[in-house]
């Protein structure tokens, strides 16, 4: 399991005089990659940290005949960078998506998010 640290969540953010990602969240952050790693242990896995851009970290990792498998975002510049990994990555590698982290499944909103 590899999780990118992406250098973009720690530049400023164009909504404010703030960085993207704050204190709070990168604490947050922090602890959840900890648990995870935990987690991971516990069924014989283990959590991968890479600091870069996953459109870079990731086509290096994956060879053809590898699964990429992630949770899809619902933010512009999130799907962005999956745009952006996907037209990196190698020819042959299968890229399978799924959904979560929501209060409500997309399927049941009665709109099409797009």
């Amino acid at each position: 399991v590899v999780y990118c640290i992406d250098p973009r969540h720690c530049v400023k953010s164009s909504w404010g005089d703030h960085r993207r990602c704050g204190v709070h969240r990168s604490e947050l952050i922090a602890e959840s990659l900890e648990a995870l790693d935990q987690s991971l242990a516990k069924i014989g896995s283990k959590l991968h940290l890479a600091f870069g851009r996953p459109e870079e970290v990731l086509p290096r990792l994956l060879a053809p005949g590898s699964v990429l498998l992630y949770q899809a975002e619902d933010t512009h510049d999130e799907q962005q960078v999956e745009e952006a990994v996907h037209a990196a990555l190698p020819h042959g590698v299968d890229v399978r998506r799924h959904f979560g982290q929501a209060l409500r499944h997309r399927e049941d909103l009665g709109f099409d998010l797009k």
